[in-house]
């Protein structure tokens, strides 16, 4: 039984989002809907690792920026080095670990976006992407405005019992 290695798991999810941003709009909106419902939970399980490591990586990198003010202001010198290390390895990790998230997150809008497409009426579809330009909203946000004021409605007209 073959496990994979962190390494081989990382190099699936760059593929991954490779394969995913040398799409056109135009593949997009060609693939099915399950194929794309397949590829947003890939998208997605990638989408949360990414970020969970991009917030550790922040952390450790706030941390050691304490450390190293908590290691000057006790004069410290290995505590400094290291620290000092440390810090410069977070300017760089960080940075690139905002641009992968942001990355992930423009093929899930994408992606999600097409597969709205394929499951909405073409009505509804045009009329939500229309009041989202015009009021500088993207379809994603204006889509979750009428689902919540649609919740809302609900939950006014059939109270907890």
């Amino acid at each position: 039984m073959h496990v994979d290695t962190p390494d081989e798991v990382v190099s699936a999810r760059r593929s991954l989002l490779e394969r995913l941003e040398d799409r056109t709009d135009g593949d997009v909106l060609a693939l099915t809907a399950d194929r794309l419902a397949q590829d947003l939970e890939c998208l997605l399980d990638a989408l949360v690792d990414e970020v969970a490591q991009h917030q550790v990586a922040a952390s450790d990198w706030r941390a050691a920026q304490r450390l190293r003010r908590y290691a000057h202001k006790h004069e410290d010198a290995a505590l400094i080095y290291w620290t000092h290390r440390e810090v410069e390895h977070g300017e760089r990790v960080v940075p690139r670990s905002a641009a992968q998230c942001t990355r992930y997150w423009q093929q899930w809008r994408r992606h999600w976006a097409a597969l709205l497409k394929h499951r909405l009426p073409d009505a509804l579809y045009d009329a939500l992407e229309a009041i989202a330009a015009a009021e500088h909203r993207t379809l994603h946000e204006q889509i979750l405005l009428v689902l919540r004021a649609g919740v809302a409605r609900w939950q006014v007209q059939h109270p907890p019992s």
